[in-house]
């Protein structure tokens, strides 16, 4: 007859079982953490991607609202110019002018 010895990776070794079957336990209570960890930066990466989009979407539509305020003051200073060019090209302007000039040479 042949007794069979336990191999020391079958043998028990306390109260937990065999020293295979602690290191299984450790390898899944790490296994465990390693996820739980990863769950979280998922969690949290997620959140950020969430926070920048809004951000965007924000930023986007201030972009619009200021490209529409700027054409519109681009065509009132259009608008402006125009009235000024006209203006200085009134006779009443040109009188006013040459009065000033004259005022001036004779104040000399």
């Amino acid at each position: 007859m042949t007794s069979k010895e336990p191999s020391q990776s079958e043998a028990p070794s306390g109260p937990g079982g065999s020293i295979a079957d602690q290191l299984d336990s450790v390898s899944l209570e790490q296994a465990l953490r390693d996820f739980e960890i990863a769950n979280r930066r998922v969690m949290d990466l997620t959140q950020r991607l969430i926070d920048v989009t809004e951000d965007r979407r924000a930023l986007k539509t201030e972009l619009e609202l200021l490209r529409l305020e700027h054409r519109d003051l681009l065509a009132a200073n259009h608008h402006n110019a125009t009235e000024l060019q006209a203006l200085r090209a009134s006779r009443g302007y040109m009188v006013i002018r040459a009065a000033r000039a004259a005022r001036r040479l004779a104040s000399r």
